[in-house]
């Protein structure tokens, strides 16, 4: 259950992240931060950052939580869910 919560939580602050711009009075999204970029970010691979939003798989350790909630602008709690 863990694992969906983070999955959530970390899709959700990578989604606040994305940029935008103003087209003709419209809010429109100029880039989407994605799992790449999250990867890059941090210094991990794609697929050591999906097995973490996988619901059997394993959660990040705490220092690996830090870097993202960092690089994500959040809280590490947010991202757990508590």
């Amino acid at each position: 259950m863990a694992n969906s919560v983070f999955g959530t939580n970390l899709k959700i602050a990578m989604k606040k992240k994305d940029a935008y711009h103003t087209d003709n009075g419209k809010r429109k999204c100029t880039k989407r931060y994605k799992m790449e970029d999250l990867a890059r970010d941090i210094g991990y691979s794609v697929n050591t950052i999906y097995g973490w939003t996988k619901k059997d798989g394993q959660l990040p350790s705490s220092i690996e939580l830090k870097k993202i909630a960092g690089v994500l602008g959040v809280d590490t709690a947010f991202l757990l869910g508590e």
